[in-house]
Parts: structure tokens; sequence; C-alpha cells
């Protein structure tokens, strides 16, 4: 019982990927400047959350980092697999994620 009720909780919480930096498998935004004023973030998001999530996860970091507003330079959207292999199986999905390019004005 102890198991399922763990189980339950962790499945419920791997559905959808909160707006944050990247944690646990990676879920969330990663960002680097690549020179003053110029940065990549990339968002890794939850399948079901799709590129839209991502993209629009891309755009609200991209603003925090440019308050003054900012300029797409780059953008593509990629997926990426996540395998998790537990004692009795294996899961795959496939996770939308999107990654820009912005100058800061």
């Amino acid at each position: 019982m102890g198991r399922t009720i763990v189980l339950s909780c962790v499945l419920l919480a791997a559905c959808v990927t909160p707006y944050g930096p990247a944690g646990v498998g990676g879920f969330g935004y990663r960002d680097a400047m690549l020179a003053p004023g110029l940065f990549m973030i990339e968002v890794k998001v939850r399948p079901r959350q799709g590129y839209a999530t991502a993209h629009q996860y891309a755009h609200r970091r991209a603003g925090e980092l440019c308050p003054g507003g900012y300029v797409v330079a780059n953008g593509s959207s990629t997926t990426q697999t996540t395998v998790v292999v537990t004692q009795q199986q294996v899961f795959a999905a496939n996770n939308p994620v999107a990654v820009i390019t912005v100058q800061c004005r």
C-alpha cells in the first residue's frame, strides 16, 4: 500500500513541469550568456505540455533576463527522449524542447 501511494505521487508530479530552473530529469529552463546581453535559453517540458508550453517558458525566461525587452536572434524546437528504468518496467518519453537565442535591447 505504501509503495502504491508513493508511486502515485511520483506519477502525478511527473505530469507537469512547473516553470523554473532545470531540476531532476533536466525539466525546466537552462540559460547561458553567450556575450554581454546575448543569451541562449533551453526549455525542456514533459510530453503532455507540448512545444507551445516550452516556447512560452523560454520567452518568460527571456523577459526575466532582458527586462528592457529582447529580440529573438534564433529559435528551434526539438524532441529529447528520456528513459526511466525501474525494477519492473522501462518507460520512454519524447519531451518537447525549445531553444532560443535572444539579444537584449
